[in-house]
């Protein structure tokens, strides 16, 4: 049996090896401290490194629309995917198992088909027809999409996975069924149109600014050759004069001249007529 000495060491050394265990703790905490040294509860990074990802991934490029992959889907590939689907549905028309069958079921009334009872869920949340964006979006999710419905499937999440298996069963009554344009394409096709009509209307705006400027180029340069017709026409009507007046000079030098050769051949005749008469005076 232990006696009261031997009680009180065993109490004593616990006591001491506890007392050991917290200064060690306290002391760890101490050098290991990774508060940041200020009190707070987290420590702050001391400068912040930009790496363009602030939006936290907004900018990412969203992939093709689901009518992008309809549109390409491989029927073959959804053949495969439709080996998940085979336990509760049967392709053959009217041939209905745990769940309806699916034979032409794109395009069909929600909930109708023949022979077929055990429907649950909010199955009128999903539409009037299982379209192939209606089947998409069951597919992918059949208990968010239908609340309540006892369909123990957790769905696709593949998006071209449900596309090529909505294909396949699409193909299952012979016929493909086409869709529209995607609503993103159709709702950035306004802004598209504006933009191009913008562009148009400043290339409207830089052809007409062309126009006047050649149609100013013109009248300045038509304004010039009529001035320089003008002013040729000025010198040539100026030249024509100082001929004219060269002319009458001329004329009236020739005929001064004239009438001065013609009164000294009169006097020289004069003179011979004087000499003459006076020769036969003499004799």
């Amino acid at each position: 049996m232990f006696d009261t000495m031997t009680l009180t060491k065993v109490t004593g050394g616990l006591c001491g090896t506890l007392l050991v265990l917290l200064l060690g703790k306290w002391a760890a905490e101490l050098i290991y401290d990774t508060s940041g040294g200020h009190g707070g509860d987290h420590a702050e990074q001391a400068y912040l490194i930009e790496t363009g990802d602030d939006d936290h991934g907004g900018g990412e490029e969203e992939g093709p629309s689901f009518a992008e992959l309809y549109a390409s889907a491989d029927a073959d590939k959804g053949k495969k995917v439709f080996g998940k689907c085979k336990a509760c549905h049967k392709l053959e028309d009217g041939a209905n198992s745990t769940g309806p069958y699916l034979y032409g079921v794109v395009g069909r009334a929600v909930g109708a088909a023949s022979g077929f009872s055990s429907y649950s869920g909010a199955l009128n949340q999903v539409g009037d027809s299982w379209t192939p964006e209606a089947l998409d979006a069951f597919i992918a999710n059949p208990k968010k999409d239908a609340p309540g419905t006892t369909m123990a499937f957790a769905g696709l999440k593949k998006e071209e996975d449900r596309a090529n298996l909505i294909a396949y069963l699409d193909l299952t009554d012979g016929s493909m069924t086409e869709l529209a344009a995607p609503a993103a394409a159709e709702a950035e096709a306004p802004g598209d149109d504006a933009e191009a009509s913008a562009e148009e209307g400043e290339m409207a705006e830089e052809e007409a600014s062309t126009e006047v400027a050649t149609d100013d180029t013109d009248e300045a340069a038509s304004t010039e050759d009529t001035s320089s017709t003008s002013d040729a026409a000025d010198e040539a009507q100026d030249t024509d004069a100082a001929n004219t007046e060269v002319e009458a000079n001329a004329e009236e030098d020739a005929s001064a001249e004239g009438e001065a050769n013609a009164d000294d051949t009169a006097d020289a005749e004069g003179d011979a007529n004087a000499e003459g008469d006076e020769e036969e005076a003499q004799q």
